[in-house]
């Protein structure tokens, strides 16, 4: 296998992905067919949605606008949505990339999202112990029904 070895030291097969940096140390792949095109320009990463997009600036007439890789990749149309198969959105390989329609792209989504909901999750330890009363084991001191009870058993 032939290795390929880049300006920050990091070993790559000569045939397989291609890295591009996008600022504060990180990279994305890309396939090699890609890589000469998309290297002449300068990439970064801005947050959309809670979710990190690579993208570069252009200057349209007086205003910049942003245009992300993966759209530039697929040449996607305005139309419609380029989606990431592997949900990775630091992975720009062809193979990886998928155009589909807006309802066809949200209707995966929604899918993923309540099967991430169903799935069983591990229960978060309290921040504080709980106290339980001598007396009554089964009731917990301090409890909001438990002050409104005695107080009104006071009267």
């Amino acid at each position: 296998m032939v290795l390929k070895i880049l300006q920050n030291d990091l070993l790559l097969p000569a045939a397989g992905p291609r890295l591009i940096p996008v600022g504060k140390g990180r990279y994305c792949y890309v396939d090699n067919e890609d890589y000469n095109y998309l290297s002449q320009f300068r990439w970064f990463v801005k947050m959309s949605n809670s979710r990190a997009y690579v993208v570069r600036r252009v200057r349209q007439g007086k205003r910049d606008s942003l245009i992300r890789m993966h759209r530039e990749i697929m040449c996607t149309p305005k139309c419609m949505h380029c989606h990431h198969t592997m949900f990775d959105t630091f992975d720009m390989r062809k193979s990886h990339l998928r155009n589909m329609s807006p309802y066809q792209h949200n209707t995966l989504h929604v899918e993923r999202r309540l099967r991430l909901r169903d799935r069983p999750r591990l229960r978060r330890a309290p921040d504080r112990p709980i106290l339980v009363s001598a007396y009554n084991p089964e009731k917990i001191e301090g409890t909001p029904s438990e002050k409104k009870n005695s107080s009104a058993t006071a009267i």
